[in-house]
């Protein structure tokens, strides 16, 4: 490494100590704030003498400046206000050191530091990567690596349809640590991850524990090259914690996509050419990334519905064996047969979904039972406060819906560590939810050893262009230029009938989980033929 590199380094190293310091002390964290700071202290003196080398007699004085608030703060234990300072006078110098130092730059071989790591570790693609020239790849005005503030650099590739940065154009460090937080889950000991970028998020992720894994898909041998010629990437390449691996099609990574856990470096998305493969995969992104934006909210509905200390709803069994259930759920078909739900048998019981329950009582029918899911506030609209009808709640439901009824069951789901490790605790059982609250009513239903399942309102598709019954809390009207982008499906009729997504996936769950039942199941629908069950049309039940 020549001397300016060694400068460049200290720089960025520094930098990086400071906004290491800056979390640690807006996180209160101050003990590792302290060690930090130590550090930074030391390197400060080496950039101080590089000042004087370098003639920077105005910088040296404002960095006295600067340290005389700095330490003014920290003396007072005003570590707010200390990191505040750090932030806002300390880096902008560091900056400005930088930059003027950039007029005496020159590239350092990165590709022969990384190299010999690289094909130690992986010979296959280092063999690949050989035969690739940086300039030849930079030639190609595809892709664009630029410098940052940080000293960083950062990549701007042409995607299929738009010209896309990989990272921040400030720090490409700090947004890289920004994700990783966001996305990581103590939970997980195995991450799949598609995107290398510059690798950035992957050595991150490798510092957010010391024990987790992290296999790295990227489809550009490009990209891996311009990572290995742009920065050093040592220590992502030599970790035993991290597998790259070259995935030109991504059909490895599809392979792993029930494996794990799954994290999108977005932009990333941008860079596949393919734009059936790019949707597909941006749909798995949408979903993914939702299931993570929720986990906050999930931890902190979970911890408030557990503090009712409701009984698991495994102890209503004994009441439901043996008996004929009607599921209620809410789509489209629902309307037509609503009135025949008062004359079913006087021992028969009504479990409905949140979104029918207002219908339902409107029509004069009172549910046995109602069921929620959903994690999100706008739930609580479909129950009224005070509400008699015993409530079925998903131990990650929003926690005010249990607050507005007097009497509730919690549902502990599988895959969500927190409720499994209560169920285990107390020894209750678990509960598939199949992603929707009408699939988790309906497994529920099938552990409790009734004679008869008939499902109403249980379309799974855009019924008569409808996506729910009306009067229900999420009915709209579908039209028929949607078709294109939806799912082509079997009706009840034998007519062809559209679906999106979500209702495809809750389908093909339900038909997996029937499969094996021996319990008499009855869709009653216009919508989706669901295979295991008998399906019957509205008309044919209403003639009965």
């Amino acid at each position: 490494m020549n001397k300016t590199e060694n400068r460049f380094q200290l720089l960025k190293d520094t930098m990086e100590r400071i906004n290491a310091g800056i979390r640690y002390a807006r996180k209160q964290d101050y003990y590792q704030f302290s060690m930090e700071e130590k550090k930074i202290l030391e390197q400060i003196e080496e950039i101080l003498l590089l000042c004087d080398s370098l003639g920077l007699k105005d910088v040296i004085q404002d960095m006295q400046q600067a340290f005389i608030q700095i330490m003014g703060a920290k003396e007072a234990q005003d570590y707010i206000l200390t990191a505040d300072y750090y932030e806002l006078l300390l880096l902008p110098l560091l900056n400005s050191i930088l930059e003027f130092s950039r007029q005496w730059e020159t590239e350092e071989d990165y590709w022969q530091l990384n190299c010999q790591s690289l094909e130690k570790r992986y010979p296959n693609l280092y063999r690949k990567l050989s035969v690739l020239s940086t300039e030849e790849i930079l030639a190609q005005d595809k892709y664009q690596l630029e410098d940052t503030m940080s000293g960083h650099k950062t990549l701007l590739v042409q995607g299929a349809n738009k010209r896309v940065y990989f990272h921040s154009n400030n720090n490409p460090k700090e947004e890289a640590r920004q994700l990783a937080e966001a996305v990581y889950d103590r939970c997980n000991t195995v991450y799949h991850v598609l995107g290398l970028g510059l690798g950035y998020l992957p050595e991150a992720l490798l510092s957010m524990d010391t024990s987790s894994s992290f296999v790295v898909y990227e489809g550009d041998l490009n990209i891996i090259k311009l990572m290995c010629g742009c920065r050093d990437c040592t220590t992502l390449l030599e970790s035993r914690r991290v597998e790259l691996i070259y995935d030109k099609d991504y059909q490895i990574f599809l392979s792993h996509l029930q494996e794990g856990h799954i994290v999108f470096h977005e932009p990333s998305l941008h860079n596949i050419t393919n734009k059936e493969q790019f949707i597909k995969f941006y749909d798995y992104f949408i979903t993914i990334q939702s299931g993570i934006n929720q986990r906050k909210r999930m931890q902190e509905n979970f911890t408030c519905n557990l503090l009712h200390k409701d009984e698991s709803v495994e102890v209503l069994k004994k009441e439901m064996e043996g008996k004929e259930v009607y599921l209620v759920a809410g789509g489209p078909s629902l309307d037509k047969t609503l009135e025949s739900l008062k004359s079913r048998p006087e021992d028969a019981k009504i479990v409905c979904v949140g979104t029918s329950v207002r219908k339902l009582k409107a029509a004069g029918i009172f549910s046995d039972y109602m069921v929620v899911t959903d994690p999100m506030p706008w739930m609580a609209e479909q129950i009224e406060a005070g509400e008699d009808i015993p409530l079925w709640y998903l131990s990650t439901a929003f926690y005010e819906v249990r607050n507005r009824v007097k009497k509730g069951y919690l549902i502990l789901q599988k895959g969500y560590a927190p409720a499994e490790e209560k169920a285990h605790k107390n020894g209750w059982h678990l509960y598939g939810t199949g992603g929707s609250v009408t699939t988790t009513a309906l497994d529920i239903l099938l552990s409790m050893n009734c004679t008869q399942i008939i499902c109403m309102g249980m379309d799974m598709a855009y019924t008569e262009s409808k996506s729910h019954a009306d009067g229900t809390a999420m009915a709209r009207n579908i039209g028929e230029e949607h078709n294109k982008n939806l799912i082509p499906v079997k009706g009840v009729k034998g007519d062809t009938l559209y679906a999106p997504k979500n209702l495809t996936l809750y389908r093909k769950w339900i038909e997996n989980r029937v499969r094996k039942e021996e319990v008499l199941l009855t869709n009653v629908s216009d919508g989706a033929y669901i295979s295991g069950m008998d399906n019957i049309s509205t008309d044919n039940w209403n003639k009965k």
